[in-house]
């Protein structure tokens, strides 16, 4: 065995983002590491060949999550034919600016500030790294799972304000809290019982469900206003669903508009996806109510469903 052809299993193991051979052909030099003792890469995906044996080869991964450092012995980088690198082009954008893999409906914002495609739309992001809540939830965030003075099960805290955008937070099943998430968050606008938290300790907590929906909303929005919502879930050995509905008005006159997605899966392991919304309220008149109401659903598998935080932001006043 060795290195397979780059579009060999496309059909059938691409991830929901389009991206083939993701694990199991060769390991991909992903960052590089120094320090003042040693100079290393860090590789992930894993290769479909070991010598038996062999203690100089890396093992067989197959999750995602795995990675392996690989030491330099050199100030060059060194070639080996189970480590290589990805190239990356942008991909062609479909005619209906969905993506080819996608498993939901309603609109797909185009890029992540559209304000082209009406009221309501929806995409996904990659759910890891580090998020500054202060910066991404300037008019409201909440961080999940870290707070031991909050009394609920959800152990929250939030930004500090007399005005909170996002509430009404409940599951229909027992909530449980975890740590140690890919993904971390700090911020500086917090409430009293957690002001600050630095980036060099940022939260890898969140709550979450192994059967039921977790719920929230977002209300106080103003007519002509233009917001982001952005929601840090994911799945462990499960499918999420999302559903997002953006209300405005009442009674017979009210109009909704929907967001369904069930693209996240994880068979084995963690996968962690990041919603983002846009709601446009451009041509909404003054008097009209509004509201968004968010559903994240335990759809398939026998895990769980996590929720990390939520965050809302102002993209552009009134006009």
């Amino acid at each position: 065995p060795g290195p397979e052809d780059v579009d060999k299993y496309a059909s059938v193991g691409s991830s929901m983002f389009g991206v083939a051979d993701l694990i199991g052909n060769v390991w991909q030099y992903t960052d590089e590491f120094t320090d003042n003792h040693t100079r290393s890469v860090v590789v992930r995906g894993s290769a479909n060949y070991r010598p038996d044996g062999s203690m100089w080869y890396f093992p067989n991964a197959w999750e995602l999550q795995q990675h392996n450092k690989y030491f330099l012995m050199d100030d060059s980088y060194e070639r080996a034919g189970t480590i290589g690198f990805r190239c990356a082009a942008d991909a062609i954008q479909p005619s209906d600016e969905k993506p080819a893999f996608w498993d939901g409906s309603g609109t797909y914002c185009k890029n992540k500030s559209d304000t082209t495609s009406g009221p309501f739309c929806g995409r996904l992001s990659e759910g890891r790294g580090y998020e500054n809540l202060t910066e991404v939830g300037g008019l409201d965030w909440i961080q999940f799972g870290i707070n031991s003075k909050d009394n609920s099960a959800f152990k929250m805290i939030r930004k500090e304000s007399s005005t909170p955008y996002i509430g009404n937070i409940s599951a229909t099943t027992s909530v449980m809290t975890y740590f140690n998430n890919p993904k971390g968050f700090f911020w500086s606008d917090g409430a009293k019982d957690m002001n600050m938290l630095p980036k060099d300790d940022a939260s890898t907590s969140g709550v979450y469900v192994d059967s039921g929906t977790l719920n929230f909303e977002v209300n106080r929005l103003k007519a002509g206003s233009i917001y982001k919502l952005r929601v840090f879930a994911g799945v462990y050995q499960n499918r999420g669903s999302m559903n997002a509905e953006l209300k405005i008005g009442s009674g017979a006159n009210q109009k909704t508009y929907s967001f369904m997605d069930s693209t996240v899966y994880a068979a084995q392991d963690t996968s962690d996806i990041e919603y983002e919304f846009i709601i446009d309220l451009s041509d909404v008149t003054s008097s009209e109510m509004i509201q968004v109401l968010i559903k994240w659903i335990v759809d398939k598998g026998n895990g769980n469903i996590t929720l990390q935080a939520i965050a809302l932001e102002l993209l552009e006043m009134n006009k």
